[in-house]
């Protein structure tokens, strides 16, 4: 009741949560000793929200999280998920409310490298300029308090008619089930001739 009037209506509903964050921040580096080579890159956003639209609405027969398990009953009254019931007569679904913002401010370890380059001792044997054994790894780690799979993707395209400003514009900061981004792990060898 934001105006105060005593019933919920239309005119109760205000703008909440921004999907632009309040900073953004990073930090990067390089060490190198005796021939063993690390970089580190961490990236992050702060100030953010996100609509999480993944959390259920119980409007369905369609599968779900286990969150689910939470929804209204008549015994269960004290709870944020909508009882089950066919239809969604209430729009708990498709009505946008303060229910779905949830905080969108992360870090995330973008990427590791380790490698270790064998003295020109060794290469010159070999008759090699350069010989460099390394593993890197992306997307290894995320802290964050959003409940969604990645704070990171939300505001995709989401669906095929989707134009480029819709998708780009209008839902930046509405996670409705985009891919996370992938955890890599890469080992390499590189040989210089």
């Amino acid at each position: 009741d934001l105006n105060l009037d005593g019933k919920l209506d239309d005119k109760d509903r205000d703008y909440i949560g921004s999907p632009l964050p309040d900073f953004s921040y990073g930090v990067s580096g390089t060490l190198g000793y005796r021939g063993v080579d690390f970089s580190l890159l961490l990236y992050g956003v702060a100030g953010n929200q996100i609509v999480n639209r993944n959390i259920p609405g119980m409007n369905s027969s369609v599968n779900t999280t286990a969150a689910a398990l939470r929804r209204w009953t008549p015994e269960r009254t004290d709870t944020d998920v909508p009882r089950a019931v066919s239809g969604d007569p209430n729009n708990n679904y498709t009505r946008f409310s303060s229910r779905y913002i949830e905080d969108g401010s992360y870090l995330r370890l973008r990427n590791v490298t380790v490698g270790y380059t064998l003295p020109a001792s060794v290469t010159e044997k070999l008759r090699l300029g350069r010989v460099r054994l390394y593993v890197s790894g992306q997307n290894l780690l995320t802290l964050t308090g959003y409940s969604g799979f990645d704070p990171e993707t939300a505001g995709g395209s989401q669906s095929a008619q989707a134009t480029w400003f819709v998708s780009q514009n209008l839902l930046r900061g509405v996670d409705n089930g985009a891919s996370p981004l992938p955890r890599t792990l890469l080992g390499g060898l590189q040989l210089d001739f």
